[in-house]
């Protein structure tokens, strides 16, 4: 009877690694919140970019938490697309960001000729 119990019961660590995944979950959720907020009401483009990074790094950990909740390794190529996608989306805005047409007015690179043959 005794041993029959014991079977069916899930060891301690089981309900501590529940927790802290759904705790992990919710802290996550609430930070995509504020990035969010950031990227809606950045002052700066740079702000907006680096918003947008963070957001992408933040869904790859929730997709990694949710494999861990779920007890399934079925995510792993869904996190490696994210995370190169989240990637060539930072570069692209970094590149945007660095183009010379977002420069303000009367700034010396503005002012100067262009050159090439």
């Amino acid at each position: 009877m005794m041993a029959m119990m014991l079977a069916q019961t899930e060891p301690w660590h089981g309900d501590l690694v529940r927790w802290t995944v759904q705790g992990a979950m919710i802290v996550i959720v609430a930070s995509m919140f504020l990035c969010i907020y950031r990227l809606l009401r950045g002052p700066h483009l740079a702000d907006r970019a680096l918003a947008v990074d963070t957001l992408a790094i933040e869904l790859i950990g929730l997709v990694i938490l949710l494999s861990i909740h779920l007890r399934t390794v079925w995510y792993v190529d869904g996190v490696l697309v994210l995370s190169l996608l989240g990637f060539a989306g930072t570069v692209a805005m970094a590149h945007y960001i660095a183009r010379p047409h977002l420069a303000s007015p009367g700034h010396p690179r503005d002012s100067e000729p262009p050159t090439g043959a």
